[in-house]
C-alpha cells in the first residue's frame, strides 16, 4: 500500500456545480483531500474540463453528450479496474453497482452514502430504476461502511440489516444558507422542494404545480427560498436518505417552510409543530416570522457542515490506518 491512502469519490452528479450533490462532492473534499490522495469522478457538464483541482482533490470528469447512465457505469468500471484504490465511495446503486461487482477482484473498501439526488440515476427508465432499488439494498447490506444522516436514517439501516454504520448528522453551508436581503415587489410563490437539485416553483393558488427552476449558484437557490410566500417540502420517500438536504438548507435560511410530520424531520424540526403538516391532508396556515427566524439560527448553530466534515475523515480515519 502506497505512503498515503488513495480514495476515490464517484457520484453521478456534477461537480461544481448548484443543489446537493455538487455541495456534497466539495464537503467531502475538504473533509478528506488533507489526509489522503483523493480522486473524484463525476459527468461533465456543459463545457467543463475534464480534469482540474477541486479544494486539494483531483477532479475527473466523464464527457456525456446527453444523459446516459450506462455510459458513465462503463467509465465507473474503467476507472476501477485498475486496482488503484484503497477505497471507492459511492452515492447511488448506478456507480455502487459497479464497485460490489469489482470489489474482491480490485481490492478495496466499499463506502456507500446513499443520496435520492444523485444525478443520472433520474434518468434511468421505471424498469432500471426498479432494480436499483435493490441494488442500494445489496449495497447497505454488504459495503464494509454505509454512511447515513440522521438518527431515523441509522434506525433504519439497523433494521435492514446494514453492516457497519455511520451516522454523520446534518450539515449546512452556514455561509450560504443564511436570511437573504430581499428585492421587494417580487411575485409571491409557492415552493415545492422535491428530492433533486431542482426547485419546482408555482402560483400560491396551485402549490403542486410543476412549473420547473433550477438555480444557477446555491446563493440563488438561498436567495429564492427566502423570497417564496411558502416552502412545501414533500415526504421522503422509504429508503435510507430520510432527510433532503434541501429541506435542512430551507430551515438555515430562515424560510416560510411546512415540513411532513415524520420523526426524521423532528429530528430538525423538534418542537416546532407549526412547520408542520400531515400528508395527505390540508396544508396548515403559513408559520410565523419569527418562529422561522428562531428556527434559522438553531439550525445554523445546531448542524454546521464542518461537523459533517470531521465525522467523516473520523470515518475514514477508523477504517484505513493510514489516514489516522
Amino acid at each position: 500500500m502506497a505512503s498515503r491512502s488513495r480514495i476515490l469519490y464517484v457520484t453521478s452528479g456534477t461537480a461544481p456545480g448548484c443543489g446537493p450533490e455538487a455541495l456534497h462532492a466539495m464537503l467531502v473534499a475538504r473533509a478528506l483531500s488533507r489526509h489522503c490522495e483523493l480522486d473524484m469522478l463525476c459527468p461533465m457538464l456543459g463545457r467543463q474540463g475534464h480534469v482540474m483541482e477541486f479544494y486539494g482533490a483531483r477532479l475527473m470528469r466523464v464527457p456525456l453528450p446527453e444523459p446516459d447512465p450506462e455510459a458513465f457505469a462503463r467509465a465507473v468500471h474503467r476507472q476501477l479496474a485498475d486496482g488503484i484504490y484503497d477505497a471507492v465511495h459511492v452515492r447511488s446503486a448506478l456507480e455502487g453497482a459497479v464497485a460490489l461487482a469489482l470489489r474482491e477482484q480490485a481490492g478495496f473498501t466499499l463506502v456507500f452514502e446513499p443520496s435520492v439526488a444523485a444525478g443520472l440515476t433520474r434518468s434511468l427508465d421505471p424498469g432500471s430504476a426498479s432494480r436499483m432499488g435493490q441494488v442500494e439494498l445489496d449495497l447497505a447490506a454488504s459495503c464494509d461502511l454505509l454512511l447515513v444522516h440522521g438518527t431515523e436514517a441509522a434506525n433504519r439501516a439497523s433494521r435492514l440489516g446494514a453492516g457497519r454504520t455511520v451516522d454523520l448528522g446534518h450539515g449546512v453551508d452556514t455561509d450560504v444558507f443564511v436570511p437573504q436581503e430581499l428585492v421587494p415587489g417580487g411575485p409571491a410563490r409557492t415552493l415545492l422542494l422535491d428530492h433533486s437539485p431542482d426547485i419546482v416553483g408555482a402560483s400560491i393558488d396551485d402549490p403542486w404545480g410543476q412549473d420547473c427552476w433550477t438555480p444557477r449558484t446555491d446563493r440563488d437557490l438561498a436567495l429564492v427560498m427566502c423570497a417564496a410566500h411558502l416552502v412545501v417540502a414533500v415526504p421522503p420517500q422509504a429508503g435510507l436518505v430520510t432527510m433532503p438536504a434541501l429541506l435542512v438548507e430551507a430551515a438555515s435560511c430562515g424560510a416560510s417552510l411546512l415540513a411532513p410530520r415524520s420523526p426524521a424531520v423532528q429530528e430538525v424540526l423538534e418542537g416546532c409543530d407549526a412547520m408542520l403538516y400531515d400528508p395527505g391532508r390540508p396544508l396548515p396556515p403559513r408559520p410565523p416570522p419569527g418562529l422561522t427566524r428562531a428556527v434559522g439560527e438553531r439550525v445554523r448553530a445546531t448542524f454546521p457542515a464542518w461537523a459533517v466534515r470531521n465525522r467523516l475523515a473520523r470515518a475514514y480515519a477508523d477504517m484505513l490506518p493510514l489516514l489516522a
